[in-house]
């Protein structure tokens, strides 16, 4: 499938795109116009709204931190049908290690620490206790009929969305391959058509970036699939499956996954 089948083009949005339609392992297909990403929404015009409304968004997942809701609030109001819920994925811990990293990059022109504190942070965004249950949350709100489509996304709508994403369509049984596809869109539509230079790094609380090299913050802005892979090996290491993830970590039942499955799959 070509981007333009996925990216919903808007004047205030980069990255807006369905993430249904992929097939899954079992000869299922995930549904279109049930599972949306985005990155933010402080921009978008009026025009844009219009254009969104036939898709009836039901549930928006704001994963920003407090500062990055307060700087750059979403457009999207909640309404008697909508309803806006922030979880805000990373925690300041690990903001501040690819802060450090990318400080000590300024003075030695490595980008690897960098590139490592990235993966460190996927995996942290699969690992801490207040992650999981930011998850836990939207999971469960994908087995209720009533709260979908949904709309998961932070600033650039590729790490913190990109993660939440890629689990869904784990656990809806897309293969890895698609879920690393779906991924790297992100660097089509987002990466590539921003200055890095020019922009705040959106996932470490909006500090300012005089001290950063140049390349190191590209590699934060980046989209690079060892990023995703990284926090990928760790959740096979750990649990092996997407359903024992699903029910070891973010403590939800078998009624829930199939009910998950029921709201988002289709005979393709």
């Amino acid at each position: 499938m070509v981007i333009t089948d996925r990216h919903i083009a808007l004047n205030g949005s980069k990255n807006f795109r369905d993430f249904g339609a992929y097939p899954t392992r079992d000869g299922r297909r995930v549904k279109r116009g049930r599972l949306f990403r985005s990155d933010r929404l402080s921009d978008l015009s009026a025009e844009d709204l219009k254009k969104l409304e036939p898709f009836a968004i039901r549930t928006v997942f704001d994963l920003r931190g407090f500062r990055e809701r307060t700087e750059a609030p979403t457009r999207w109001h909640a309404t008697s049908t909508t309803r806006n819920v922030h979880l805000p994925l990373i925690s300041s811990t690990s903001g501040n290690a690819v802060s450090s990293a990318l400080r000590d990059t300024h003075t030695n022109n490595d980008t690897s620490a960098v590139r490592q504190a990235m993966v460190d942070l996927y995996c942290d965004m699969v690992k801490q206790a207040d992650s999981l249950n930011c998850l836990q949350q939207i999971f469960q709100s994908l087995a209720r009929q009533d709260e979908l489509p949904v709309l998961v996304h932070c600033s650039g709508g590729k790490d913190r969305t990109g993660i939440t994403c890629a689990l869904i369509l784990w656990t809806l049984g897309v293969t890895r391959d698609l879920i690393l596809e779906d991924y790297l869109l992100s660097k089509t539509l987002y990466s590539d058509r921003i200055d890095a230079s020019q922009t705040i790094p959106q996932a470490l609380n909006h500090q300012k970036n005089e001290d950063w090299g140049t390349a190191a913050i590209k590699v934060v802005y980046g989209v690079e699939a060892t990023f995703l892979n990284g926090a990928l090996d760790y959740l096979m290491q750990i649990y092996g499956t997407a359903e024992q993830f699903a029910e070891r970590a973010l403590k939800l039942d078998s009624d829930c996954l199939s009910s998950i499955r029921h709201n988002l799959l289709e005979h393709g």
